[in-house]
């Protein structure tokens, strides 16, 4: 288990703040659905899995909306990053609709971040992306499929391979979506290693 500490100066930290009250906001309302009233208390999470990354990533539900309506920003976010194990949430909801909305809400966060990053990227480790460490290559891949309709897309077709804890994209995937092999708890794990390859 790894718990990853965000903060005012990280500089991915608007990105998670707004990111958390987003699902906090969603779990909220599915809970008041599905029975008639949603009460979280410290220490309470909803738990993202990974489809490629073999971990899983909590995320708190009790903080995130009670510092909103008090008008306060947390000065960290923690997050616990740990191996996939069978579901401990109170349900499970399973609908193409629901997995589909969860995974595309992370697109405007994971793009915004790497915009507004790409410059300190280039500036450490140079303008030929090819030659990227594989997190920020792994990056660039999402970022380009997430803003084509979702499918992974190579303007250059002689483009290496990418392989970022041993999941491995090649110009073969070309046009494939990108949520066949990632979700969004593993765009979010990747987001937060691009924080960390750049300090």
């Amino acid at each position: 288990m790894e718990e990853i500490i965000i903060t005012k100066s990280s500089r991915c930290y608007s990105e998670i703040d707004s990111l958390i009250i987003v699902m906090a906001a969603l779990s909220l309302s599915m809970d008041y659905k599905h029975s008639g009233k949603a009460n979280y208390n410290p220490g309470d999470y909803l738990v993202a899995e990974g489809l490629s990354t073999g971990k899983m990533v909590r995320l708190p539900l009790y903080g995130p909306i009670e510092a909103v309506l008090m008008n306060k920003k947390p000065d960290q976010i923690t997050l616990t990053v740990e191996k996939k194990s069978p579901p401990t949430v109170r349900y499970e909801t399973h609908t193409d609709a629901l997995k589909q909305t969860v995974n595309y809400i992370i697109t405007p966060y994971f793009v915004t971040f790497y915009e507004n990053n790409s410059n300190h990227a280039v500036s450490k480790f140079g303008s030929d992306y090819t030659k990227w460490p594989s997190t920020w290559r792994m990056g660039w891949v999402v970022r380009n499929a997430l803003s084509h309709n979702g499918k992974i897309f190579f303007k250059n077709l002689t483009t290496p391979a990418i392989d970022w804890n041993g999941i491995i994209v090649t110009t073969a995937f070309q046009h494939k979506p990108i949520h066949d092999i990632f979700s969004f708890a593993d765009i979010l794990l990747l987001l937060l290693e691009m924080e960390t390859e750049l300090n």
